[in-house]
Protein backbone atom coordinates (compact mmCIF):
# COMPACT_ATOMS: atom_id res chain seq x y z
CA UNK A 1 0.00 0.00 0.00
CA UNK A 2 2.78 2.33 0.80
CA UNK A 3 4.24 2.52 -2.95
CA UNK A 4 0.55 3.66 -4.04
CA UNK A 5 0.01 6.37 -1.62
CA UNK A 6 2.16 8.68 -3.24
CA UNK A 7 0.25 8.51 -6.99
CA UNK A 8 -2.92 8.67 -4.35
CA UNK A 9 -1.71 12.23 -3.05
CA UNK A 10 -0.58 13.27 -6.37
CA UNK A 11 -4.08 12.35 -7.78
CA UNK A 12 -5.68 14.54 -4.90
CA UNK A 13 -3.13 17.84 -5.30
CA UNK A 14 -3.86 17.75 -9.42
CA UNK A 15 -7.88 17.63 -8.90
CA UNK A 16 -7.68 20.23 -5.84
CA UNK A 17 -5.39 22.35 -8.01
CA UNK A 18 -7.59 21.96 -11.03
CA UNK A 19 -10.91 22.58 -9.00
CA UNK A 20 -9.10 25.77 -7.37
CA UNK A 21 -8.11 27.22 -11.12
CA UNK A 22 -10.91 27.06 -12.42
CA UNK A 23 -12.48 29.03 -9.54
CA UNK A 24 -9.58 31.74 -9.70
CA UNK A 25 -9.54 31.95 -13.02
CA UNK A 26 -13.60 33.11 -13.15
CA UNK A 27 -12.64 34.84 -10.08
CA UNK A 28 -9.87 36.76 -12.32
CA UNK A 29 -12.47 37.60 -15.19
CA UNK A 30 -15.36 38.88 -13.02
CA UNK A 31 -13.09 41.17 -11.55
CA UNK A 32 -11.77 42.14 -15.01
CA UNK A 33 -15.84 42.53 -16.41
CA UNK A 34 -16.92 44.77 -13.06
CA UNK A 35 -14.27 47.13 -14.67
CA UNK A 36 -16.07 47.23 -17.94
CA UNK A 37 -19.56 47.35 -16.83
CA UNK A 38 -21.09 44.34 -15.53
CA UNK A 39 -23.49 44.43 -12.76
CA UNK A 40 -24.21 41.40 -10.59
CA UNK A 41 -25.64 40.69 -7.03
CA UNK A 42 -22.70 42.25 -5.20
CA UNK A 43 -23.73 45.13 -6.75
CA UNK A 44 -26.68 45.76 -4.12
CA UNK A 45 -24.16 45.32 -1.78
CA UNK A 46 -22.43 48.43 -2.87
CA UNK A 47 -25.45 50.44 -3.88
CA UNK A 48 -26.88 50.13 -0.60
CA UNK A 49 -23.43 51.31 0.98
CA UNK A 50 -23.48 53.89 -1.41
CA UNK A 51 -27.67 54.84 -0.22
CA UNK A 52 -26.30 54.86 3.37
CA UNK A 53 -23.37 57.00 2.82
CA UNK A 54 -25.51 59.56 1.88
CA UNK A 55 -27.83 59.38 4.88
CA UNK A 56 -30.47 57.73 2.35
CA UNK A 57 -31.47 55.02 5.59
CA UNK A 58 -35.00 54.26 5.14
CA UNK A 59 -34.83 54.70 1.33
CA UNK A 60 -32.43 51.87 1.13
CA UNK A 61 -35.37 49.55 2.40
CA UNK A 62 -37.79 50.95 -0.61
CA UNK A 63 -37.84 48.53 -3.42
CA UNK A 64 -38.44 51.21 -5.82
CA UNK A 65 -34.98 53.23 -4.92
CA UNK A 66 -32.96 50.63 -5.27
CA UNK A 67 -34.74 49.37 -8.91
CA UNK A 68 -34.03 53.08 -9.85
CA UNK A 69 -29.92 52.99 -8.62
CA UNK A 70 -29.31 49.54 -10.18
CA UNK A 71 -31.09 50.15 -13.02
CA UNK A 72 -29.09 53.12 -13.46
CA UNK A 73 -26.28 51.41 -13.12
CA UNK A 74 -26.80 48.86 -15.17
CA UNK A 75 -28.33 50.58 -17.99
CA UNK A 76 -31.49 48.14 -17.75
CA UNK A 77 -34.00 46.28 -14.94
CA UNK A 78 -32.45 44.80 -12.06
CA UNK A 79 -34.80 44.14 -9.18
CA UNK A 80 -33.61 43.26 -5.81
CA UNK A 81 -35.12 44.97 -2.98
CA UNK A 82 -32.75 44.87 0.04
CA UNK A 83 -34.26 43.39 3.66
CA UNK A 84 -30.75 42.67 5.30
CA UNK A 85 -30.56 43.63 9.41
CA UNK A 86 -28.72 47.29 9.98
CA UNK A 87 -25.82 44.62 11.32
CA UNK A 88 -25.30 43.88 7.57
CA UNK A 89 -25.52 47.75 6.80
CA UNK A 90 -22.89 48.80 8.43
CA UNK A 91 -20.53 46.35 6.58
CA UNK A 92 -22.11 47.45 3.16
CA UNK A 93 -21.25 50.92 3.97
CA UNK A 94 -17.54 50.29 3.99
CA UNK A 95 -17.73 48.74 0.33
CA UNK A 96 -18.46 52.14 -1.62
CA UNK A 97 -14.93 53.73 -0.18
CA UNK A 98 -13.06 52.07 -3.23
CA UNK A 99 -13.79 51.43 -6.07
CA UNK A 100 -16.74 48.77 -7.43
CA UNK A 101 -14.35 46.35 -8.80
CA UNK A 102 -11.53 46.44 -6.01
CA UNK A 103 -14.84 46.30 -3.43
CA UNK A 104 -15.46 42.91 -5.21
CA UNK A 105 -12.30 41.58 -5.29
CA UNK A 106 -11.81 42.48 -1.48
CA UNK A 107 -14.85 40.89 -0.66
CA UNK A 108 -15.21 37.76 -2.34
CA UNK A 109 -11.28 37.74 -2.08
CA UNK A 110 -11.21 37.68 2.05
CA UNK A 111 -14.66 35.83 2.46
CA UNK A 112 -13.66 33.11 0.16
CA UNK A 113 -10.32 32.30 1.55
CA UNK A 114 -11.72 32.29 4.94
CA UNK A 115 -14.75 29.14 3.90
CA UNK A 116 -11.53 27.50 1.74
CA UNK A 117 -9.28 27.28 5.28
CA UNK A 118 -12.14 26.07 7.42
CA UNK A 119 -13.10 24.11 4.77
CA UNK A 120 -9.89 22.40 4.35
CA UNK A 121 -9.31 21.73 8.07
CA UNK A 122 -12.53 19.94 8.79
CA UNK A 123 -12.24 17.78 5.26
CA UNK A 124 -8.72 17.55 5.71
CA UNK A 125 -7.24 14.68 2.90
CA UNK A 126 -10.90 14.32 1.41
CA UNK A 127 -10.82 18.57 0.34
CA UNK A 128 -11.17 17.37 -3.21
CA UNK A 129 -14.50 15.57 -3.49
CA UNK A 130 -15.73 18.39 -1.34
CA UNK A 131 -14.52 20.82 -3.39
CA UNK A 132 -15.70 19.09 -6.63
CA UNK A 133 -19.02 18.50 -5.18
CA UNK A 134 -19.42 22.35 -4.61
CA UNK A 135 -18.05 23.33 -7.65
CA UNK A 136 -21.44 24.99 -8.76
CA UNK A 137 -22.13 26.32 -5.54
CA UNK A 138 -18.54 27.91 -5.50
CA UNK A 139 -18.96 28.52 -9.25
CA UNK A 140 -22.46 30.73 -8.25
CA UNK A 141 -20.59 32.57 -5.37
CA UNK A 142 -17.80 33.61 -7.14
CA UNK A 143 -19.80 35.06 -10.13
CA UNK A 144 -22.89 36.82 -8.16
CA UNK A 145 -20.64 38.44 -5.69
CA UNK A 146 -23.05 36.93 -3.16
CA UNK A 147 -22.17 36.37 0.83
CA UNK A 148 -22.76 33.37 1.06
CA UNK A 149 -18.64 32.50 1.87
CA UNK A 150 -18.69 34.64 4.77
CA UNK A 151 -22.51 32.80 6.59
CA UNK A 152 -20.48 29.41 5.76
CA UNK A 153 -17.38 30.48 7.34
CA UNK A 154 -19.38 32.12 10.24
CA UNK A 155 -21.34 28.11 10.47
CA UNK A 156 -17.86 26.86 9.79
CA UNK A 157 -16.26 28.27 13.11
CA UNK A 158 -19.63 27.88 15.08
CA UNK A 159 -18.97 24.54 14.18
CA UNK A 160 -15.58 24.38 15.38
CA UNK A 161 -16.18 25.93 18.57
CA UNK A 162 -18.91 23.69 19.51
CA UNK A 163 -17.16 20.52 19.20
CA UNK A 164 -14.30 22.24 21.73
CA UNK A 165 -17.68 23.75 23.89
CA UNK A 166 -16.27 26.88 23.71
CA UNK A 167 -18.88 29.97 24.56
CA UNK A 168 -17.15 31.97 21.91
CA UNK A 169 -19.37 29.44 19.76
CA UNK A 170 -21.49 32.28 20.57
CA UNK A 171 -19.85 34.72 18.56
CA UNK A 172 -20.37 33.38 15.13
CA UNK A 173 -23.45 31.85 15.84
CA UNK A 174 -24.69 35.66 16.93
CA UNK A 175 -23.20 37.18 13.48
CA UNK A 176 -25.35 35.04 11.70
CA UNK A 177 -28.06 38.04 12.43
CA UNK A 178 -26.99 38.88 9.02
CA UNK A 179 -29.05 36.18 7.81
CA UNK A 180 -31.32 35.11 10.83
CA UNK A 181 -33.47 33.05 8.74
CA UNK A 182 -30.58 30.73 7.92
CA UNK A 183 -29.50 30.83 11.55
CA UNK A 184 -32.50 29.31 13.49
CA UNK A 185 -31.56 25.79 12.73
CA UNK A 186 -28.06 26.31 14.56
CA UNK A 187 -29.41 28.55 17.35
CA UNK A 188 -32.02 25.40 18.22
CA UNK A 189 -29.00 23.05 17.84
CA UNK A 190 -26.68 24.89 20.13
CA UNK A 191 -30.01 25.36 22.66
CA UNK A 192 -31.22 21.76 22.77
CA UNK A 193 -27.30 20.74 23.47
CA UNK A 194 -27.45 22.17 25.93
CA UNK A 195 -24.25 24.76 25.00
CA UNK A 196 -26.10 27.29 27.63
CA UNK A 197 -22.80 30.18 27.60
CA UNK A 198 -22.67 29.99 23.96
CA UNK A 199 -26.42 30.67 23.89
CA UNK A 200 -26.10 33.72 25.81
CA UNK A 201 -22.67 34.85 24.24
CA UNK A 202 -24.78 34.28 20.80
CA UNK A 203 -27.49 36.88 22.82
CA UNK A 204 -24.70 39.48 23.70
CA UNK A 205 -23.48 39.41 20.15
CA UNK A 206 -26.95 39.87 18.58
CA UNK A 207 -27.44 42.95 21.24
CA UNK A 208 -24.29 44.72 21.21
CA UNK A 209 -24.21 44.84 17.13
CA UNK A 210 -27.80 46.29 17.13
CA UNK A 211 -26.19 48.87 19.45
CA UNK A 212 -23.40 49.44 17.03
CA UNK A 213 -25.64 49.88 14.08
CA UNK A 214 -28.36 51.88 15.74
CA UNK A 215 -25.37 53.88 16.53
CA UNK A 216 -23.85 54.26 13.12
CA UNK A 217 -27.47 54.52 11.23
CA UNK A 218 -29.99 56.31 13.86
CA UNK A 219 -32.97 54.69 15.36
CA UNK A 220 -34.80 55.33 11.64
CA UNK A 221 -33.50 52.51 10.46
CA UNK A 222 -35.25 49.88 13.04
CA UNK A 223 -38.64 50.83 11.51
CA UNK A 224 -37.24 50.80 7.87
CA UNK A 225 -35.92 46.98 8.26
CA UNK A 226 -39.00 45.51 10.33
CA UNK A 227 -41.02 46.60 7.13
CA UNK A 228 -38.87 45.36 4.60
CA UNK A 229 -39.87 41.36 5.55
CA UNK A 230 -43.37 41.76 4.46
CA UNK A 231 -41.91 43.65 1.12
CA UNK A 232 -39.89 40.77 0.25
CA UNK A 233 -42.65 38.32 0.98
CA UNK A 234 -45.01 40.04 -1.28
CA UNK A 235 -42.84 40.10 -3.97
CA UNK A 236 -41.98 36.24 -3.31
CA UNK A 237 -45.28 35.38 -3.35
CA UNK A 238 -45.97 36.97 -6.87
CA UNK A 239 -42.84 35.03 -8.01
CA UNK A 240 -40.55 38.44 -8.73
CA UNK A 241 -37.87 36.97 -7.65
CA UNK A 242 -35.83 34.47 -9.99
CA UNK A 243 -37.29 31.42 -8.13
CA UNK A 244 -35.49 28.77 -10.55
CA UNK A 245 -32.34 29.62 -7.94
CA UNK A 246 -33.86 29.22 -4.86
CA UNK A 247 -33.61 25.93 -2.97
CA UNK A 248 -36.65 25.49 -0.79
CA UNK A 249 -39.55 23.51 -0.91
CA UNK A 250 -41.57 26.53 -1.50
CA UNK A 251 -39.97 27.33 -4.24
CA UNK A 252 -40.15 23.59 -5.77
CA UNK A 253 -43.96 23.78 -4.72
CA UNK A 254 -44.52 27.35 -6.20
CA UNK A 255 -42.96 26.77 -9.71
CA UNK A 256 -44.80 23.38 -10.36
CA UNK A 257 -48.49 25.14 -9.81
CA UNK A 258 -49.29 24.73 -6.53
CA UNK A 259 -50.83 27.73 -5.26
CA UNK A 260 -48.88 30.31 -3.33
CA UNK A 261 -50.78 29.86 0.42
CA UNK A 262 -51.03 25.77 -0.45
CA UNK A 263 -47.02 25.77 -0.71
CA UNK A 264 -46.16 27.76 2.05
CA UNK A 265 -48.14 25.42 4.07
CA UNK A 266 -46.23 22.20 2.35
CA UNK A 267 -42.78 24.21 3.12
CA UNK A 268 -43.71 24.66 6.49
CA UNK A 269 -44.10 20.74 6.74
CA UNK A 270 -40.49 20.41 5.47
CA UNK A 271 -39.17 23.30 7.78
CA UNK A 272 -40.63 21.50 10.96
CA UNK A 273 -39.90 18.26 9.83
CA UNK A 274 -35.76 19.71 9.34
CA UNK A 275 -36.45 21.69 12.92
CA UNK A 276 -37.37 17.94 14.34
CA UNK A 277 -34.39 16.36 12.99
CA UNK A 278 -32.01 19.06 13.89
CA UNK A 279 -33.30 18.52 17.46
CA UNK A 280 -32.85 14.65 17.42
CA UNK A 281 -29.20 15.74 16.13
CA UNK A 282 -28.31 18.44 19.21
CA UNK A 283 -29.65 15.42 21.88
CA UNK A 284 -28.30 12.50 20.56
CA UNK A 285 -25.14 12.02 22.97
CA UNK A 286 -23.63 8.84 21.20
CA UNK A 287 -23.30 10.65 17.84
CA UNK A 288 -20.07 11.68 16.75
CA UNK A 289 -19.74 15.27 17.35
CA UNK A 290 -18.64 16.20 13.33
CA UNK A 291 -21.38 14.26 12.37
CA UNK A 292 -24.01 15.86 14.49
CA UNK A 293 -23.29 19.23 13.76
CA UNK A 294 -22.38 18.98 9.87
CA UNK A 295 -25.63 17.34 9.83
CA UNK A 296 -27.41 20.21 11.38
CA UNK A 297 -25.70 22.93 9.21
CA UNK A 298 -26.81 20.58 6.26
CA UNK A 299 -30.18 20.44 7.44
CA UNK A 300 -30.53 24.02 8.65
CA UNK A 301 -30.98 25.09 4.95
CA UNK A 302 -34.33 23.60 4.87
CA UNK A 303 -36.18 25.92 7.25
CA UNK A 304 -36.14 29.37 4.83
CA UNK A 305 -38.65 29.61 2.41
CA UNK A 306 -36.08 32.22 0.98
CA UNK A 307 -33.21 30.48 0.65
CA UNK A 308 -31.06 30.91 -2.54
CA UNK A 309 -28.51 28.30 -4.21
CA UNK A 310 -25.45 30.97 -2.82
CA UNK A 311 -26.49 30.17 0.58
CA UNK A 312 -25.63 26.62 -0.29
CA UNK A 313 -22.20 27.23 1.18
CA UNK A 314 -23.68 26.91 4.40
CA UNK A 315 -24.30 22.97 3.36
CA UNK A 316 -21.39 22.61 1.77
CA UNK A 317 -19.23 23.53 5.24
CA UNK A 318 -21.90 20.46 6.78
CA UNK A 319 -20.89 18.67 4.79
CA UNK A 320 -17.02 19.16 4.79
CA UNK A 321 -17.70 18.28 8.52
CA UNK A 322 -19.51 14.73 7.92
CA UNK A 323 -17.03 13.51 4.44
CA UNK A 324 -14.38 12.06 6.53
CA UNK A 325 -16.87 9.83 8.28
CA UNK A 326 -19.47 9.37 5.20
CA UNK A 327 -16.75 8.64 3.11
CA UNK A 328 -15.46 5.67 5.06
CA UNK A 329 -18.79 4.12 6.10
CA UNK A 330 -20.39 4.66 2.35
CA UNK A 331 -20.69 3.21 -1.19
CA UNK A 332 -19.34 4.31 -4.01
CA UNK A 333 -22.98 4.76 -5.72
CA UNK A 334 -23.88 6.26 -2.43
CA UNK A 335 -20.85 8.70 -2.25
CA UNK A 336 -21.85 9.57 -6.28
CA UNK A 337 -25.69 10.05 -5.47
CA UNK A 338 -24.49 12.79 -2.81
CA UNK A 339 -22.38 14.38 -4.89
CA UNK A 340 -25.28 14.52 -7.43
CA UNK A 341 -27.40 16.27 -5.04
CA UNK A 342 -25.20 18.87 -4.43
CA UNK A 343 -24.86 19.76 -8.07
CA UNK A 344 -28.61 19.33 -8.48
CA UNK A 345 -29.16 21.87 -5.27
CA UNK A 346 -26.46 24.83 -6.10
CA UNK A 347 -25.94 24.07 -9.43
CA UNK A 348 -29.59 24.05 -11.19
CA UNK A 349 -30.02 28.12 -11.26
CA UNK A 350 -26.59 28.26 -12.45
CA UNK A 351 -27.27 25.90 -15.56
CA UNK A 352 -31.00 27.71 -16.24
CA UNK A 353 -29.05 30.79 -16.53
CA UNK A 354 -26.62 29.68 -18.75
CA UNK A 355 -28.97 27.69 -21.06
CA UNK A 356 -31.01 30.90 -21.42
CA UNK A 357 -28.13 32.68 -22.99
CA UNK A 358 -28.68 30.32 -26.00
CA UNK A 359 -32.38 29.21 -25.61
CA UNK A 360 -34.29 32.42 -26.17
CA UNK A 361 -37.57 30.60 -25.04
CA UNK A 362 -36.63 30.12 -22.00
CA UNK A 363 -35.21 33.31 -21.19
CA UNK A 364 -38.53 34.49 -21.87
CA UNK A 365 -40.16 31.90 -19.59
CA UNK A 366 -37.63 33.52 -16.40
CA UNK A 367 -39.47 36.52 -17.08
CA UNK A 368 -42.83 35.06 -16.21
CA UNK A 369 -43.94 35.08 -12.23
CA UNK A 370 -42.85 31.91 -10.70
CA UNK A 371 -40.14 31.21 -14.18
CA UNK A 372 -39.28 27.65 -14.37
CA UNK A 373 -39.90 24.36 -12.00
CA UNK A 374 -37.14 24.06 -9.90
CA UNK A 375 -36.02 20.47 -8.43
CA UNK A 376 -33.10 22.15 -6.66
CA UNK A 377 -35.14 21.53 -3.04
CA UNK A 378 -35.11 17.64 -4.19
CA UNK A 379 -31.44 18.02 -4.20
CA UNK A 380 -31.50 19.11 -1.16
CA UNK A 381 -33.66 16.86 0.42
CA UNK A 382 -32.20 14.12 -0.99
CA UNK A 383 -28.27 14.58 -0.18
CA UNK A 384 -30.13 15.15 3.64
CA UNK A 385 -31.63 11.90 3.75
CA UNK A 386 -28.44 10.51 1.51
CA UNK A 387 -26.39 11.33 5.09
CA UNK A 388 -28.61 10.05 7.06
CA UNK A 389 -29.38 7.14 5.96
CA UNK A 390 -25.23 6.41 5.94
CA UNK A 391 -24.52 8.06 9.29
CA UNK A 392 -27.59 7.23 11.09
CA UNK A 393 -30.14 4.64 9.40
CA UNK A 394 -28.48 1.95 8.47
CA UNK A 395 -24.91 2.67 9.68
CA UNK A 396 -23.49 4.00 13.16
CA UNK A 397 -21.81 6.47 12.16
CA UNK A 398 -19.95 6.14 15.99
CA UNK A 399 -18.86 2.73 14.52
CA UNK A 400 -16.29 4.72 12.65
CA UNK A 401 -12.89 5.87 13.68
CA UNK A 402 -12.87 8.92 14.80
CA UNK A 403 -11.83 11.69 12.35
CA UNK A 404 -10.31 14.65 12.87
CA UNK A 405 -8.75 16.43 15.95
CA UNK A 406 -11.60 17.36 17.90
CA UNK A 407 -13.85 13.69 16.79
CA UNK A 408 -13.99 12.74 20.42
CA UNK A 409 -15.07 16.06 21.89
CA UNK A 410 -17.93 15.72 24.57
CA UNK A 411 -21.31 16.19 24.26
CA UNK A 412 -22.03 17.78 27.26
CA UNK A 413 -21.01 20.52 29.66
Amino acid sequence: MTPERPKTISTQFILTAAVLLVLLANFALRIVQMQHGLVMDFDAFYVAGQLLREGKIAEVYDPAVMLSRLTELAGRPIFMPWAYPPQFDVVTMALPLVSRALAFAVFVGLTFGAYLLILRRMAGEHLWIVLFALVPTLLILIRSGQNGFLTGAFCGVFGILWMKRRPSAGVPLGLMIIKPHLGLGLGLFALLSRHWTAVLVAALVVLATSFLSTLVLGWEVWPAFLAAPKVVSEHMSAGSFPMHRMVSAYAFFATIGIPTQIAILLHAVVAVAALAYIALLATKTDLEPRVAVGLSLCATLLVSPYAYDYDMAIVGMGFAFVAPTFLANSSRSLQMLAVGFLWLAGGWGYGVNRASEWFDGLQVLLTQPMGVPTPASIGLVGLNLTLWWVLMGSRKADAAPAQGTIAGASRTG
